[in-house]
């Protein structure tokens, strides 16, 4: 399954928030400049409202994106750790005996 980019389903954002959320983005980025940065900032500033609301989507699309990725890549190596202690496999009914103590344990903190 691939991810694709969305503009943000909400449209306009006020201009007090886009104006708000522009100086956020380029006080964050002019922080932790890179050589190539300084001539995406001009870049950014140079768009108008809604554009820039749009990179600010897309910016946080791949930064969950690389979010998830990371999650993965800790997911397997716990997995790995997990199979390499060797323990024995769980059966079917030990597996409905921890769901079903999950479920009471909940029930009993919600009364």
């Amino acid at each position: 399954m691939s991810c694709t980019w969305k503009p943000d389903p909400r449209g306009v954002v006020g201009k007090q928030a886009i104006r708000s959320s522009r100086a956020g983005m380029i006080r964050h980025l002019e922080m932790n400049m890179t050589p190539i940065e300084p001539a995406l900032i001009a870049k950014l500033q140079k768009l108008p409202p809604q554009r820039l609301a749009e990179v600010k989507d897309f910016v946080e699309f791949l930064a969950a994106r690389e979010e998830r990725s990371a999650a993965g890549v800790r997911l397997g190596e716990s997995l790995a750790r997990l199979d390499a202690l060797d323990l024995p496999p769980i059966s079917d009914e030990e597996i409905e005996a921890e769901i079903q103590a999950a479920r009471q344990d909940r029930a009993a903190r919600r009364a």
